[in-house]
């Protein structure tokens, strides 16, 4: 049979960000819990923000973008992850204005 490779050393995230992902990936029973890894050991803690519509995410989303600009973050360096592929085209028209 083929021989299973695990990836367990993440060079791009933070620890926080690969306990999180693992803290999700729990909740599916189908799927191996992984054991990740960072040489990140600092980083922003994550923010959940529960609001009540899509709209309001999609608004919410674009003023955290906004704040992090102007705070002199460089646009290239922010990511926007979304379940959905037809939110992307909602997400970008609202960062257009």
């Amino acid at each position: 049979g083929a021989e299973k490779i695990e990836l367990e050393t993440v060079y791009r995230c933070t620890q926080i960000i690969c306990d999180a992902a693992i803290d999700v990936i729990k909740n599916n029973t189908l799927t191996e819990i992984p054991h990740l890894k960072s040489d990140k050991k600092d980083g922003e803690p994550i923010v959940i923000a529960e609001l009540p519509t899509q709209t309001h995410e999609i608004f919410y989303i674009a003023d955290q973008i906004k704040a992090l600009i102007k705070d002199g973050a460089n646009p290239e360096d922010i990511s926007i992850l979304y379940h959905k592929n037809n939110e992307a085209g909602e997400i970008q028209q609202i960062l257009e204005k």
